[in-house]
């Protein structure tokens, strides 16, 4: 379940987050010294922190 705020963000269960999280990353792909990393489906984002454990 995930829930949508008012303020556009999201709420979602912790396991399930860290779940998909670590699928998503370890499909994406970034290029040597970049800031920005690409996945296929979501495109270019930018990530804080590292892949779940």
């Amino acid at each position: 379940m995930m829930v949508k705020l008012k303020a556009g963000g999201f709420v979602a269960p912790e396991e399930k987050f860290r779940e998909v999280a670590r699928k998503v990353l370890r499909g994406a792909k970034r290029k040597y010294g970049s800031a920005y990393w690409y996945h296929p489906l979501l495109g270019k984002f930018q990530m804080s922190g590292g892949i779940p454990k």
